[in-house]
């Protein structure tokens, strides 16, 4: 059970959404997941996925994030822009958090095909009750562009912690973007985000 502690920088992520879907205009919530990187003396910077805000339009409700009880609105900054560039990254104030949160980094290394990893999100249906974001063990069997994992992942886990284990914790490799919910899951490797937007991860300090 040691192995699998959550962590404490996955946070629930929701989006009022404004769609035309078969000619009718729906607005609903959109459930995600987020997961904290880096961090100024003032904000946490966030990653999540794009699909996540398809369909946002900036009007009386806004996004928020929630983690341990506490909320805030984030303030939403680059994104890839389509399935393909699945990625969001974005900002909230640090003291919404009131220290609740930990940071997981943004791995130096790309992933492996055949390496472990493990993913964190907060989909599923007793979303409301759980305390910590589900955990499964996910091998890696292609790796590019793309990450395809051998684990099912589910409608609100996306924009959830693809994550290498490391001695102190875990490090950040990859974004849930889709699957099937049951034996595939696709991530966006961290490995391919701009050049600028890892820059900015990797060496911020506070």
């Amino acid at each position: 059970e040691q192995e699998l502690t959550s962590p404490r920088s996955v946070v629930k992520f929701e989006v009022p959404i404004r769609r035309i879907e078969d000619g009718e205009r729906r607005n609903f919530i959109e459930n995600c997941s987020a997961y904290a990187v880096q961090k100024t003396s003032e904000h946490y910077l966030f990653l999540s996925s794009w699909h996540c805000i398809d369909g946002y339009q900036q009007t009386r409700n806004s996004p928020i994030v929630k983690h341990a009880g506490r909320t805030a609105h984030p303030t939403l900054g680059e994104s890839g822009g389509n399935m393909q560039q699945d990625w969001l990254l974005m900002t909230a104030p640090k003291l919404a958090f009131d220290g609740s949160l930990k940071l997981t980094p943004l791995a130096s290394q790309p992933v492996r095909a055949g390496e472990l990893l493990y993913g964190f999100g907060w989909g599923g249906h007793a979303q409301g009750s759980r305390s910590s974001p589900k955990v499964l063990t996910c091998q890696a069997m292609e790796v590019g562009r793309s990450l395809t994992l051998d684990c099912g992942f589910s409608k609100g886990d996306s924009g959830g912690l693809i994550a290498r284990r490391t001695k102190s914790g875990y490090e950040a490799v990859g974004i849930i973007s889709a699957g099937n919910s049951s034996t595939v899951t696709y991530a966006y490797p961290v490995s391919a985000l701009p050049r600028s937007v890892r820059f900015q991860l990797l060496t911020m300090n506070d």
